[in-house]
């Protein structure tokens, strides 16, 4: 059964405008299989505050080179993304949602 955070342990929409970041998906929505899953992806706990020149250009050519990894594999792949923080944390937004100072996927 899906059940909701509480509103002050998640992030809302507002939280992300005019903040200057973009809503950055650690689970791109072009990977999943099926349209369900992509709706599901963007659920903001699939997403963190992305700068948005890392967003549109860096991470999302590093989403296109592993789906075209993925495509000429000879087997399974697993992907894990997340972010990383520093010890001094910018935040944004009503809900102070954390801005990771790294991304990374393996």
């Amino acid at each position: 059964m899906f059940r909701r955070q509480p509103r002050s342990q998640r992030a809302e929409l507002g939280d992300y405008k005019g903040s200057g970041f973009d809503r950055g998906h650690m689970a791109p929505a072009a990977n999943q299989p099926t349209a369900t899953a992509m709706g599901q992806s963007f659920a903001l706990s699939n997403m963190v505050p992305q700068d948005r020149v890392n967003n549109q250009k860096i991470w999302a050519k590093i989403e296109s080179d592993v789906r075209k990894y993925v495509r000429r594999a000879k087997g399974p792949v697993y992907v894990f993304s997340g972010p990383l923080f520093d010890d001094s944390q910018q935040r944004i937004g009503r809900q102070q949602v954390w801005v990771p100072t790294r991304l990374f996927k393996l």
